[in-house]
């Protein structure tokens, strides 16, 4: 079963991503009538998504549910880039102009014309692996490395858990 492009189901597993939390469990029907609601990401903050995860693991004890909580995952590495060896958190490492190295018109990789010759202008940073953002709207790799242990090692998870640890089935 398809769910948009806010998640993925296997036979029987189910993983939602690109929201504020990923679940996994066997499918019963009140599960995928929860998630697959059309518009979830948008009206489902994180409050109501750790209700519906403490209330579905009332309703069904033999499957494992992991909350993890990404907004606050990617906030922290934000808030505290240094701490966590980034720099200059906000400002694009590939990129064009203005305090933020970010240019709509202007991205990565782009091209200008001066004098008649084209010139790259949309070029990389020196050293992408101390960078957060990569061109002003995606991560760099090591800024999504850093993001994936932290979700994997269960820093931001409910319950506390490696996900290695999380899915099980009986």
């Amino acid at each position: 079963m398809e769910v948009g492009h806010s998640g993925y189901t296997t036979p029987d597993r189910l993983v939602v991503y690109h929201t504020p939390s990923i679940v996994c469990s066997s499918l019963p029907d009140k599960l995928i009538r929860l998630v697959a609601q059309p518009l979830l990401t948008r009206w489902l903050n994180n409050h109501l998504l750790k209700e519906a995860v403490v209330s579905l693991r009332k309703d069904l004890p033999l499957a494992a549910f992991t909350y993890v909580d990404v907004y606050s995952v990617k906030y922290e590495l934000i808030s505290r880039a240094k701490k966590h060896g980034f720099v200059h958190p906000l400002r694009a490492c590939c990129g064009h102009g203005g305090k933020y190295n970010y240019n709509s018109e202007h991205g990565c990789g782009s091209k200008m014309k001066v004098n008649g010759k084209e010139i790259m202008v949309g070029k990389s940073c020196k050293d992408p692996s101390i960078m957060i953002n990569w061109d002003g709207v995606h991560y760099t790799e090591a800024a999504n490395k850093w993001v994936f242990d932290q979700i994997v090692n269960g820093s931001f998870s409910d319950p506390p858990i490696p996900l290695n640890m999380a899915c099980h089935t009986q």
